[in-house]
């Protein structure tokens, strides 16, 4: 699965008939692979484990911000 982050038309499996993509949008199968080849979108799942490994950080940079004050 992919989000999309650059609007383009494609064709999603199983579907003949070309959709409009915008940025939010999540594409699977053979449409999520080529958005993501052409940077059209982000893996889902990366995403998904970035912003957890973010929210993480961010808390672990304000107790240590806090500990030095």
């Amino acid at each position: 699965m992919a989000i999309v982050t650059h609007s383009f038309k494609g064709v999603p499996d199983g579907e003949v008939h070309v959709k409009d993509f915008a940025p939010g949008d999540t594409v699977t199968g053979d449409l999520a692979r080529v958005a993501l080849a052409e940077n059209w979108a982000t893996d889902a799942e990366r995403s998904a484990a970035g912003q957890k490994g973010r929210k993480g950080a961010s808390s672990s940079k304000a107790s240590t911000g806090s500990d030095a004050a």
